[in-house]
């Protein structure tokens, strides 16, 4: 009934008396219309979509996710601590040899399927059969796959502890394999909750993960088992945090009859197949300029450049926070091809962006040798404030357009995506390549930095060809 009301008066139908006076049909715009889905909200079909604006809300969810990244953060230097407390360099070194495998692993176990998720339940948010179908369909998806890549490891694993000469890495690698499933299943149950732009719950979500793991340690450690039952903290943290993720999605997106369509899971292969490798890529990107240093200068020199480059990454992820936001947003604006709006969210974002980076980089630039020596003493790391300087010049000049940097995969493009982070990785590796032999650590740092600045024209010009405008300048 309520459709049938709304169709007639946004199209009145012909052949009333001309007499009567005609009813103007009214304009319904979906951006005057709010989105709070409650448990028990879904009675209807079709639900108002989230109104796309840099609002209190948007505000609200930076802070909360600033304050996961925190969390994270802090998690991530105390779990080197404990680790190498209990366990010592050798312990140390069995967790970091596992989770690298891990890390590299788990690309494979989600297939891009928390980019599907993401974008999928972001475009059909206000439609709850299809909602309810891409979010289910995805888990689906990545309970197979996660399963699969799961298993081939578990039984590889004795194999990578032969490569790697190291028995407890093998054993550290079995006791892990099984997160790799859990892992696949929370990427995609995190996507969904970020395609919901549930922010506040994403934050808790992704920052627990780290919390777990260091539980997990520290039990360990209490208990006094060998090292290698280290790499099963990341099995008892991802199937904690999957109890915890599931549990809120099955509240926002209940399941039902037909939740998992043949159509969906065909959807989701093809987009994951073409935008899987993209987050490989962008983790070898960060990656790029430490290993090619190896190649040319001595341990110490990579440890100096080491050092700035780990805080470096530091510095960008907090941009990362913004793009988490943003993406979910630019989901509804190009399902609605308010293409307009998206350069005048980017004219309003990206100044604020410059000038909070460019803020942070001084601030971060005065502390770091004050900060160094008051926890180092008089440290051969304090080298490393010129390399920090060149990285954080570069993230300064591309800060703007890193939250609008996957807008080609919001678009439903992850084959194009996957090309823009390639160009940016083989943009990397050539000025690396060319400087690291000059200049040394400042060879790359200087080669990082302006891979960093390149990827500004790289992204204007994929967006102007693949979706027809450009970002431009932040300021007219």
């Amino acid at each position: 009934m309520r459709a049938r009301i709304l169709r007639d008066a946004c199209h009145p139908r012909p052949g009333r008396a001309s007499g009567r006076p005609r009813r103007l049909p009214v304009r319904l715009h979906c951006n005057a219309m709010t989105h709070d889905p409650s448990p028990g909200s879904e009675s209807s079909t079709t639900e108002a979509p989230h109104a796309p604006a840099l609002d209190k809300k948007f505000n609200t969810d930076l802070i909360w996710n600033y304050a996961a990244t925190a969390v994270m953060a802090a998690s991530g230097v105390a779990l080197n601590l404990v680790v190498a407390g209990w366990y010592g360099p050798v312990g140390l070194g069995v967790f970091n040899q596992v989770y690298a495998v891990y890390v590299v692993m788990s690309q494979f176990a989600t297939g891009g399927l928390h980019y599907s998720s993401l974008k999928h339940v972001a475009e059909h948010v206000g439609t709850v059969p299809e909602r309810t179908a891409a979010a289910w369909s995805a888990v689906a998806m990545a309970v197979i796959l996660g399963a699969l890549v799961g298993a081939i490891i578990y039984l590889g694993s004795p194999l990578v502890g032969w490569a790697m000469d190291s028995e407890s890495v093998g054993k550290g690698l079995s006791l892990a394999a099984p997160g790799l499933f859990f892992f696949a299943v929370n990427k995609v149950l995190i996507g969904v909750i970020n395609g919901m732009r549930r922010m506040r719950a994403f934050a808790v979500v992704q920052s627990l993960r780290y919390v777990l793991i260091i539980a997990g340690v520290a039990a360990c450690a209490l208990m006094d088992l060998p090292d290698y039952w280290l790499g099963a903290t990341f099995t008892f943290a991802e199937a904690l945090l999957v109890l915890l993720a599931g549990t809120l999605v099955v509240i926002w997106v209940r399941p039902g009859r037909g939740c998992i369509s043949w159509p969906w899971l065909k959807r989701h292969a093809a987009f994951g197949i073409k935008g899987f490798l993209s987050p490989l890529v962008i983790e070898i990107n960060a990656r790029v300029d430490v290993a090619m240093l190896g190649l040319f200068l001595s341990d110490q020199q990579v440890g100096i450049y080491s050092f700035a480059a780990m805080v470096a990454e530091g510095f960008y992820n907090l941009l990362v926070v913004v793009r988490n936001n943003v993406n979910p947003m630019l989901v509804q604006l190009l399902k609605e091809d308010r293409k307009p709006e998206i350069k005048a969210m980017f004219k309003k974002l990206a100044p604020k962006v410059y000038v909070g980076c460019a803020g942070l980089a001084l601030v971060g630039l005065l502390l770091y040798q004050p900060c160094l020596r008051l926890i180092l003493g008089e440290t051969e790391f304090l080298q490393s404030w010129s390399v920090m300087l060149i990285l954080f010049a570069g993230i300064c000049v591309c800060s703007g357009y890193v939250p609008f940097d996957f807008i080609l995969l919001q678009a439903g493009q992850p084959g194009q995506h996957t090309l823009l982070t390639s160009l940016n990785l083989m943009s990397n590796i050539c000025f690396n390549a060319a400087l690291i032999p000059f200049l040394g650590n400042h060879g790359a740092a200087l080669g990082t930095a302006l891979a960093l600045s390149l990827s500004v024209l790289y992204l204007n010009v994929m967006v102007k060809k693949r979706l027809g405008f450009y970002f431009g300048p932040p300021v007219e």
